[in-house]
């Protein structure tokens, strides 16, 4: 996505609009996607999170570079997971099913509410962006926030929802699956490898010509495409 801006043709002060709104939303989809585990856990009965200054949306106290980077470049990416005690709920396997959802039902909520203030708003930012002041910056600056908070949201659901170690939809998985099963032994093991091999292949089916392949293609194409047909083009 920032390779996308340097290329876009836009001009300077434009471009520096669209990377503070490229920023910002990376970062604040990401802060309520950690928040959202944080909470429900305490909600749940763990206050470890609340207790080690995480649920903050202070971003200095989620920052991982890696995870931020990869977001803006490609779209998806992490922050540093709030530490969760599952020994410390209530009922374990309703907390470890609920905690694991928190995340992604956040982002798919953030992604519906800024499509719906997009879809009201677009209109007269777009009418601002016409103008030949200071405030068109302002009008660019509002519409990519939003269409960036719709694509990022929607991005960092679905990554999560992969049942693959350490992400949210393993965690899910794990919870209904027996103990000790061969499936969770394996993703114990070799979850972070099966990760970044599948991200791989991708980025790699992308490079190729073959980004119909790519499910992150695919996931990003569908998030766009409910951008596009809000704004109309």
């Amino acid at each position: 996505m920032i390779i996308s801006l340097l290329t876009s043709g836009y001009s300077v002060p434009v471009i520096v609009m669209l990377a503070i709104a490229l920023l910002s939303s990376a970062t604040l989809s990401m802060l309520v996607h950690e928040n959202a585990h944080g909470f429900i856990a305490l909600k749940c009965g763990d206050p470890t999170a609340k207790v080690r200054g995480r649920l903050s949306m202070n971003p200095l106290k989620h920052f991982d570079p890696i995870g931020l980077v990869l977001m803006l470049l490609v779209g998806f990416g992490w922050a540093k997971p709030v530490p969760i005690n599952p020994d410390n709920f209530k009922d374990r396997k309703k907390g470890i099913i609920l905690v694991s959802l928190a995340g992604v039902c956040s982002n798919l909520l953030l992604s519906g509410l800024n499509l719906f203030l997009l879809w009201l708003l677009y209109p007269y930012l777009n009418a601002i962006c016409m103008l030949e002041t200071a405030w068109r910056l302002l009008g660019f600056l509002l519409i990519y926030f939003l269409e960036y908070m719709v694509i990022f949201n929607v991005m960092l659901a679905f990554f999560n929802i992969l049942p693959i170690a350490p992400l949210d939809g393993f965690r899910f998985v794990d919870a209904l699956l027996p103990q000790g099963n061969k499936y969770t032994l394996f993703m114990m093991r070799y979850g972070n490898y099966c990760l970044i091999g599948f991200l791989a292949i991708c980025f790699l089916l992308e490079r190729v010509g073959l980004e119909q392949f790519s499910v992150f293609y695919q996931i990003q194409h569908l998030a766009i495409g409910l951008v596009t047909l809000v704004t109309g083009g």
